[in-house]
């Protein structure tokens, strides 16, 4: 939780033995910078809710059950700097020119038709 305003900001819970679904209730949770549900057993579809997430930096979903396309709102988030979604049942992915063009010139983007790396254009499944 960031300090006054009791907004949570970070969700680890990597290795947890989570299972189930990912409830589109994250939407709720505007003031999310990073969530790393990674290394769990969450199934089903990612909730287009997640897009909601305006000022997520780092997202870990990788090594889980998720199924389907991954929500095109993840190219509007503005703020992305990391998205790990490998070793799950992802379909489709939108295409996220922010993550390939970062200022910094370091970014992360890993699916699994992808690898770790600095593209030089637009990647899609």
């Amino acid at each position: 939780c960031e300090d006054d305003m009791n907004h949570v900001v970070k969700v680890n819970l990597t290795n947890n033995g989570l299972s189930g679904r990912l409830s589109e209730c994250i939407g709720n949770l505007t003031f999310m910078k990073e969530l790393d549900l990674s290394d769990n057993d969450i199934k089903g579809s990612i909730p287009l809710e997640l897009g909601k997430l305006s000022n997520l930096m780092y997202l870990r979903l990788s090594y889980n059950a998720f199924t389907g396309a991954a929500p095109d709102g993840l190219a509007e988030m503005k703020g992305l700097q990391l998205l790990q979604l490998q070793s799950n049942r992802i379909t489709k992915i939108p295409t996220i020119p922010r993550l390939i063009d970062n200022i910094h010139g370091q970014s992360t983007f890993v699916a699994d038709c992808g690898v770790p790396s600095a593209f030089e254009k637009a990647f899609e499944c």
